[in-house]
């Protein structure tokens, strides 16, 4: 029927002028009958999973699954089979990045739902908690479950009610009285700020916190999260290049950081130095990722005890020059990332015991020279790449990666000859290959009998 009204309204018009406008607007329409189809699968849903679906129409579009299930799981649901769910009814699905994605349908009815409803979540800026509480004042407790104060690039706070000196929110309700209600008794989970408003707002006392993304947060360390004992998100975001304190160390050497954390995630940390000894007490985290971390030098031992450390970015460490010699202890490293670290010019021999790394990613490791049995008992990579690595042999083994589908080795020092049997892994869809030494390529490229869909980019001289 939509398609109908829809279809006479531009029947017959051949002007484009007139279509695309036409187009835009109707794409943004959604007919009740639709709407209502969607509704009612949402209403099928229990209650833990509807929660979700409004979480992912909220705040997580964009965003990593993977942050979306353990923030679930800190609020007391079961998140892997929440989503899986969500995405079997085709309420949520995944890009190529592994990164959330919802029809703007979905979004638009999820967002409607959040906005009149307890828990609320409030993600735009133009969203307050005193408008939720002033709307809702016949309740005896106010919960909203996330605030995005800000959105990623802009410099637009919320704006809150007052704060007192004990950490209240001060509300004016349309019954003329103020209310004061602390952080926890607005049952905070989710929370994304911008600059220092962090501490005037919500400072220590937001012990049921998730989830917090910081963006210009301008801190010199973290002590003050220490108090967040259930966060199992955490995303700073600082000014790379701008005149303000920056992050020097994470916290101090005896204390342990939020113990629950799952996920750690710091970009444009150019004056923190390493992390602390006490980095290995945080035994639950599944994820690293840290950049731009040009004063940091080495790891310490001790960050090899994550044994539960899936994810690791380490990105553009310039004076990173070592990994510790039990590095290979991360035995459920999945995925790593050493983009950048011009000084590391060796991996330690434990680092064949990584059998379950999946993505490697060693680009612009320009001093790094890689043993030639690096990969012999490495077995699952899907995604290697060693462009700008001083590679003079071509890793042995390399064939073995049955599950190979992106390989670059282009741009890389010294390698003078590409083994003849190459072609061999069933997966390849993508081979980056040149060297200044590389003067010809086996002749078994020109087969493409055994590959899928390859695509073989040469920079060879000329």
């Amino acid at each position: 029927m939509s398609l109908k009204v829809f279809g006479a309204q531009l029947y017959g018009i051949s002007n484009k002028d007139y279509w695309e406008p036409q187009l835009n607007k109707i794409s943004r329409i959604l007919d009740e009958d639709i709407k209502e189809k969607l509704k009612m699968r949402c209403d099928a849903l229990d209650n833990e999973e509807k929660q979700m679906f409004l979480d992912c129409a909220c705040f997580f579009i964009g965003d990593k699954k993977t942050s979306a299930i353990v923030t679930w799981d800190g609020s007391g649901w079961s998140g892997l089979h929440g989503w899986e769910r969500l995405l079997s009814k085709c309420l949520v699905e995944l890009d190529d990045y592994v990164c959330i994605r919802m029809h703007d349908h979905l979004k638009d009815l999820g967002r409607e739902i959040a906005i009149q409803q307890s828990p609320y979540r409030l993600w735009s800026p133009q969203q307050s908690p005193q408008q939720i509480i002033i709307a809702d004042n016949e309740a005896q407790r106010i919960v909203i479950r996330g605030i995005m104060a800000i959105t990623a690039g802009s410099t637009i706070e919320v704006e809150f009610p007052r704060c007192s000196q004990g950490g209240e929110l001060i509300v004016n309700t349309s019954r003329g009285e103020d209310c004061g209600l602390t952080p926890n008794s607005l049952g905070l989970k989710f929370f994304q700020v911008t600059g220092n408003y962090y501490n005037q707002v919500i400072g220590d006392k937001s012990r049921e916190l998730v989830w917090l993304r910081w963006f210009h947060h301008g801190q010199r360390n973290l002590h003050s999260l220490s108090s967040l004992k259930n966060l199992r998100v955490l995303e700073l975001n600082e000014e790379l290049w701008a005149n303000k304190h920056h992050l020097e160390e994470l916290w101090q050497t005896d204390s342990t950081g939020p113990v629950l954390l799952r996920e750690l995630v710091i970009y444009g940390c150019s004056k923190v130095e390493g992390f602390p000894k006490s980095i290995g007490c945080l035994i639950n985290l599944k994820k690293i990722v840290l950049s731009y971390g040009s004063k940091m030098k080495s790891l310490p031992e001790s960050f090899c005890l994550f044994q539960s450390l899936e994810h690791l970015e380490l990105l553009v460490c310039v004076k990173l020059s070592s990994l510790p010699s039990s590095f290979g202890n991360l035995r459920n490293l999945r995925h790593l990332d050493l983009s950048g670290c011009t000084e590391l010019s060796v991996l330690p021999d434990s680092f064949k015991k990584l059998i379950l790394l999946g993505h490697l990613c060693l680009e612009g490791c320009s001093t790094l020279t890689l043993e030639s049995n690096l990969f012999v008992n490495i077995t699952k990579i899907e995604y290697l790449n060693l462009e700008g690595c001083m590679l003079k042999v071509f890793p042995r083994h390399i064939t073995n990666q049955v599950n190979l589908t992106v390989l670059s080795v282009d741009g890389t020092s010294g390698l003078r000859e590409i083994p003849t049997n190459i072609s061999q892994p069933g997966k390849l869809q993508k081979f980056y290959v040149g060297s200044e030494l590389l003067t010809s390529l086996p002749t078994t490229l020109g087969d493409f009998s055994c590959l899928t869909a390859l695509r073989i980019l040469i920079n060879t001289p000329s």
